[in-house]
C-alpha cells in the first residue's frame, strides 16, 4: 500500500516561509521597450486544483498571467507565497511552470503572487493551486533462487528471495514452503533468506520443489524454484575399542573387529597412533587389532595415548573413530641423601643440623627438588643432642609410588668457654697517687654454662697513674680453658674555670664598618696551674660591625684541658637617618589618554653615614599614569637599621591642549532631480578626543539640506571639554543629467543651418530643474574655423524675435530657442555652460 507522501515530506516552517516572502517583496522583471498606461494583473484561472501525479509523475502546472494589460512591453514577476517551497520556471514570464510537490492525504494549498509593471507603475493578483493526494498501489514481484539448484544428500540449499521487489517501495514480507518431494525443515522460513538440508534419497535421485510468496501487505507475488538431490554412497562404520588402561611394562590390544559397512563390506583397516610420546609399535599381525607393550613413562608424560581406526569400503568410502588408552605410571621416585654429619654442640642441648635431601620423579621433576622439613625425620634444622643420631627420608610420586633412604648425624663438645672482659677502663686521678677502679668480668660456656672466672690485680684495687693490664682466665667441665684481658687508664682531665662577662651595649656606630671598642678580659682559675687571664676574639680595641657580635674567651691548663668558653657581646647600633636630595617640580606634560598621561623621571638620590648613596621610593613611582591636573610625588627612604629620613615632595602636572580627531569624509556628487537642486542625506562623521573619548560633531550645511548646482564645502566641527576645537571639511557637488543634444542637432558633428534663423537646441537634465540653468554669460558663440564634414542641413527651425528657453514637462526635455544673424557665413561654436559647472558644445556652419 501507498504511504502518505506527506508523512515524510519536509514542511517549511513559518518562520522561513515568512522570510522566504520577504526575499520576494522586490521583484525582479524582464521588460522590453517603453511600456506606457497603467498596468493591471490577471490571472486565468484564479484558482486551480490539479493532482499531485499525472501518469505517475509529478503534475506540470502552468500559471497563466497573459491577459495582464496592457499587452504591449508589459513586465512579470512571480512568486510564491504559501506552501511547500517548488521552483518555477522562467518566472520573470507571463506563463511560468512548476511540478507538483508530493503531499500527504489531506492535500495541500500554493499560493503565488504576481506582479505586473509598466514602467514606474506596478500591479500585483493572487492565485491558489490545490494539490490533491494520489493513491496508487501495484503488487510485488517475487524472485525465488536456490543456491545450488543440484546437491548432494547432507548438503545445505540456500534459498534467496532478496531479489525480489515492489514498484511502490514498500516494505515486504516473505514466506517459503515446500510444494513437491521428501520433506525438510526450511531454516527462516519468514525471511528472505531461507535454507535446508537435502535429505537421504534412492539411487535414482529426487527433484524438490519449493514457492516464495511476497507480500507489501495488500497484494502478494509467488514465484517457484527447483532443487535436484543426489544419491550418495554410504559409507562404512568404524568402532574402535580400546582397554582403559596398562602398566609400564604391559601388553594392550587395541580392537577394531566390531566395525561393519550397510553396502559391500569394508575393505581395509589402518591404525594411527594420533600423538605421544611415548610412541608405540603394533606387534599384531590381525589387520583388525594393534597390539603393543607400554612403554616406560617420561617427563610430563601423561600417558594417556590417543588412536586412530580408519575403516574404508570398496567404493574408496572411509570413516574412523578414535579411542584412549592411558599408561599406569608405577616407578618410584630417586631419593638422595648426604653423607653422615658431624657437628659441634652449640649448647647443653646440642646443636642445630641442617642438610639437603633431594627427590627426583621420572615423569614429576624436570629436575631434582628438595624433600622438605615432612620428607625426613629428625627434619633439617632441628637440635640434635650429643652423640650419634639417625635420620630417615621418604618421598612419594603423583602416582603413588614411594622411596626411602636414611644417614646419621654424630654432635661433639670441642669449644671453650668464652670470658667476657669489659672495654679499655679510663678513670679520672682523685690524688696524686691515681684513682680506685672496680670491675665485673664473667665467662659462658656453650654446654657447660657459666664458669668461675680469676683476675689480676683484682677489681677494686688502686691504680696508678698511666696504664695497668688486667689478666683473666677460666675452663669448662670438659677441660677446654680459655683466657683474656684489658687495660685500666688513670688520667688527668679537669680543665680550669673562666670568670663570667657582662654585655655591652650601646655603642655608636661611626662608620659604615661600625665602631672601635675596648674592653677587659676575664680571669681564670685551674686546681693544678692556679689563677690567669682568658684570652678573647674579637680583641679589645677591634671595629666591631653594626649590630651584635659575640665575643668569645677561652683558657687551657698546662696539661691541656681547656675551660668552657665564656662569651658576651657587644652591640654598635646605627640611629642617625639618611638625607633625601631636594627634587623640582615638573610641569607641563600633555595628556595621551582619559586617564592623563605616563610619566617617567628619576627618583632623588640619598646618603647616609652607614649605607651611604642610594636612591629615594618616590609615590606615584617612575612610569605611572599621571591623571589630569597636579599630583603630589612624595619620597621616602629608610637606611639598613630603619632610620626614616625626613620626605621629599614635588608635583607632576598633566596638562590637555590636543584637540579631538574628525574622521575624514569623502566628497559627494549628486544629481539634481529637479529645482536645480538636490537634498543631500550623509553621516556626520564620528570624533575622538584622547582624554574625552568620541565627542559631538556638528556640520554646516547639514545633513538633509538643499545643496545649489556646483560644488559646495561643508565644514564639521568638534570641541573637547577643554575648548580644544578641531575642524575638517569635504566637498558636495550637484550636477544636472545632462545627456547631449537631442535632434535636429547632432553632437560631435558641424551642422548645417541657414544664416538669421532660429535654431532649436533640445537636451534633457534628469527633470524639472527651472529655467535658471545657465552660468551667466552663457549660452554663447563664438567664431570657429571650418573642419572636417558637414552634415545635413538642419531643417527644424523655429520662429523667434530673440533667444529664450523653455522646459516641456511631458517629453522631460529644455527648448533653448537660439536666434542666429543673417550676416553669419561660416563656422559658429555655441557654448553652453550650466550652472553646475559643466560646459558643453555644439558646432554649426551657417550659409
Amino acid at each position: 500500500m501507498k504511504r502518505s507522501i506527506a508523512t515524510a515530506h519536509r514542511r517549511w516552517p513559518a518562520w522561513l516561509l515568512l522570510l522566504a516572502a520577504s526575499a520576494f517583496s522586490t521583484p525582479a522583471f524582464a521588460q522590453a521597450g517603453t511600456c506606457n498606461g497603467n498596468p493591471t494583473a490577471r490571472i486565468n484561472p484564479a484558482t486551480q486544483t490539479v493532482p499531485e501525479r499525472t501518469h505517475g509523475q509529478p503534475t506540470l502546472v502552468t500559471l497563466n498571467g497573459s491577459g495582464s494589460t496592457p499587452s504591449a512591453n508589459l513586465g512579470f514577476s512571480w512568486v510564491q507565497t504559501a506552501g511547500t517551497p517548488v521552483t518555477l520556471n522562467n518566472p520573470n514570464t507571463a506563463t511560468p511552470t512548476f511540478s507538483a510537490p508530493d503531499v500527504g492525504p489531506g492535500g495541500e494549498t500554493l499560493t503565488f503572487r504576481l506582479t505586473v509593471n509598466c514602467g514606474t507603475r506596478t500591479d500585483t493578483a493572487t492565485t491558489h493551486i490545490n494539490i490533491t493526494d494520489v493513491v496508487l498501489n501495484l503488487p510485488p514481484t517475487a524472485v525465488a533462487v536456490a543456491v545450488p539448484d543440484s546437491v548432494d544428500e547432507g548438503e545445505v540449499v540456500i534459498l534467496d528471495g532478496s531479489g525480489s521487489s515492489d514498484p511502490d517501495g514498500d516494505p515486504l514480507t516473505y514466506a517459503w514452503t515446500q510444494i513437491l518431494g521428501t520433506p525438510v525443515v526450511i531454516q527462516n522460513a519468514n525471511s528472505a533468506i531461507a535454507g535446508f538440508t537435502a535429505p537421504d534419497v534412492g539411487m535414482a535421485g529426487e527433484t524438490l520443489q519449493f514457492r516464495l510468496t511476497v507480500s507489501d501487505g495488500t497484494l502478494t507475488g509467488i514465484d517457484d524454484v527447483e532443487v535436484n538431490v543426489v544419491w550418495v554412497n554410504a559409507p562404512p562404520v568404524a568402532i574402535a575399542v580400546c582397554p582403559d588402561s596398562v602398566a609400564e611394562g604391559q601388553q594392550a590390544t587395541l580392537d577394531g573387529s566390531l566395525s561393519y559397512d550397510l553396502d559391500d563390506g569394508i575393505a581395509s583397516y589402518a591404525w594411527n597412533q594420533l600423538n605421544g610420546p611415548p610412541l608405540v609399535v603394533n606387534i599384531s599381525d590381525d589387520p583388525a587389532q594393534f597390539v603393543f607393550v607400554a612403554p616406560q613413562l617420561g617427563y610430563q608424560q601423561l600417558g594417556l595415548l590417543p588412536f586412530e581406526l580408519t575403516v574404508t569400503d570398496f567404493q574408496g568410502a572411509f570413516t574412523t573413530d578414535e579411542c584412549e588408552v592411558q599408561i599406569l605410571d608405577i616407578t618410584p621416585p630417586a631419593i638422595a641423601v648426604p653423607a653422615d654429619i658431624t657437628a659441634e654442640a652449640t649448647s647443653a642441648a646440642g646443636a642445630s643440623v641442617g642438610f639437603s635431601v633431594t627427590a627426583q620423579d621420572a615423569v614429576d621433576d624436570a629436575e631434582p627438588y628438595e624433600i622438605g622439613a615432612s620428607g625426613c625425620a629428625p627434619p633439617s634444622g632441628s637440635v640434635f643432642p650429643l652423640g650419634e643420631t639417625t635420620v630417615a627420608c621418604g618421598a612419594e610420586d603423583s602416582a603413588g609410588n614411594q622411596a626411602s633412604a636414611s644417614f646419621k648425624v654424630t654432635v661433639v663438645d670441642t669449644t671453650p668457654p668464652a670470658i667476657d672482659v669489659p672495654d679499655p677502663i679510663t678513670a679520672e686521678a682523685t690524688s696524686a697517687s691515681g684513682a680506685e677502679v672496680s670491675f665485673a668480668v664473667s665467662a659462658t660456656d656453650l654446654v657447660s654454662g657459666n664458669v668461675p672466672v680469676d683476675c689480676l690485680p683484682p677489681s677494686g684495687s688502686t691504680f696508678p697513674l698511666g696504664t695497668t693490664t688486667v689478666e683473666c682466665s677460666a675452663s669448662d667441665a670438659a677441660g677446654n680453658g680459655a683466657d683474656a684481658s684489658f687495660d685500666v687508664t688513670v688520667v688527668d682531665t679537669t680543665p680550669p674555670v673562666i670568670d663570667p662577662m657582662d654585655d655591652i651595649l650601646g655603642v655608636e656606630a661611626t662608620g659604615p664598618a661600625g665602631a672601635v671598642v675596648h674592653y677587659t678580659a676575664p680571669a681564670t682559675s685551674d686546681i693544678v696551674d692556679g689563677a690567669g687571664v682568658a684570652t678573647c676574639l674579637p680583641a679589645s680595641g677591634s671595629t666591631f660591625a653594626l649590630g651584635s657580635t659575640v665575643v668569645t674567651c677561652t683558657a687551657s691548663d698546662a696539661a691541656g684541658n681547656a675551660a668552657s668558653p665564656v662569651s658576651f657581646n657587644v652591640q654598635v647600633v646605627d640611629t642617625t637617618p639618611p638625607v633625601i636630595d631636594p627634587m623640582a617640580d615638573i610641569l607641563g606634560v600633555e595628556a595621551t589618554g582619559p586617564d592623563g598621561a605616563v610619566v617617567h623621571y628619576t627618583a632623588p638620590a640619598t646618603s647616609d653615614i652607614v649605607d651611604g648613596a642610594g636612591v629615594a621610593t618616590c609615590l606615584p613611582a617612575s612610569g605611572s599614569t599621571f591623571a589630569l591636573g597636579s599630583t603630589v610625588v612624595t619620597c621616602t627612604a629608610s637606611d639598613a637599621a630603619g632610620n626614616a629620613a625626613s620626605p621629599v615632595s614635588f608635583n607632576v602636572q598633566v596638562v590637555d591642549t590636543t584637540p579631538p580627531v574628525i574622521d575624514p569624509v569623502a566628497d559627494i556628487a549628486v544629481v539634481s532631480e529637479s529645482g536645480s537642486q538636490a537634498v543631500v542625506e550623509y553621516a556626520t562623521p564620528n570624533a575622538i578626543d584622547l582624554v574625552d573619548g568620541p565627542v559631538p560633531v556638528s556640520c554646516s550645511p547639514s545633513s538633509g539640506s538643499s545643496f545649489g548646482m556646483g560644488d559646495t564645502t561643508v565644514t564639521c566641527q568638534a570641541e573637547d571639554s577643554r575648548g580644544n576645537q578641531a575642524s575638517r571639511s569635504f566637498t558636495v557637488t550637484v550636477s544636472y543629467h545632462f545627456a547631449g543634444f537631442f535632434k535636429p542637432v547632432e553632437n560631435g558633428k558641424t551642422n548645417a543651418v541657414k544664416a538669421g534663423s532660429a535654431i532649436p537646441l533640445k537636451f534633457s537634465l534628469g527633470g524639472n530643474q527651472g529655467l535658471d540653468i545657465f552660468a551667466p554669460g552663457h549660452p554663447r558663440s563664438t567664431v570657429m574655423a571650418c573642419t572636417g564634414s558637414t552634415g545635413e542641413e538642419v531643417a527644424e527651425t523655429v520662429t523667434a524675435g530673440n533667444s529664450s528657453l523653455n522646459y516641456d514637462a511631458t517629453l522631460d526635455q529644455y527648448v533653448y530657442v537660439w536666434k542666429s544673424e543673417r550676416s553669419w557665413r561660416g563656422c559658429r561654436l555655441l557654448t553652453v555652460k550650466l550652472k553646475d559647472g559643466s560646459v558643453h558644445t555644439a558646432m554649426f556652419e551657417f550659409r
